[in-house]
């Protein structure tokens, strides 16, 4: 299953990625403090330079089984991390139990997305997880 370019854009328009940018995950914060009554943890941010994205970008990985189709040998160029499943590198994550951290119980935590150079975007692809490239 071979995803190109032009899948990528219009998978694009359907998911948003923009919800878990450091900005948009402090709204987040406190929208579930106010609806579910829950306090998460706001990971930092990683920090990537223009030759850490580039490194990524030109990568192709595995996403294993996680994605329906997924036949072997498929790559997807780029894949930085998993947005869905147990173990997500970016998104919210809820913990069973709550854990202190300066004076501050957490039922959870939000792992942002990295900032990037402005020459590079992510971009979620649904079933497989997020990619960097560069901007067209």
């Amino acid at each position: 299953m071979k995803i190109t370019d032009e899948e990528v854009a219009q998978r694009k328009e359907k998911e948003k990625i923009s919800d878990y940018s450091v900005k948009n995950c402090e709204v987040l914060i406190k929208e579930y403090r106010a609806k579910e009554g829950i306090e998460l943890y706001l990971r930092p941010a990683e920090v990537w330079d223009e030759k850490t994205c580039a490194k990524k970008s030109k990568k192709g990985k595995q996403p294993g089984d996680i994605a329906s189709g997924y036949r072997k040998g498929d790559t997807l160029k780029g894949f930085i991390g998993l947005k869905l499943g147990p173990v997500k590198d970016y998104g919210i994550v809820l913990f069973g139990c709550s854990l202190p951290c300066d004076g501050i119980e957490y039922q959870g935590e939000i792992r942002p997305l990295p900032v990037i150079p402005d020459n590079y975007e992510i971009i979620y692809v649904p079933k497989w997880g997020y990619r960097i490239k560069l901007k067209d």
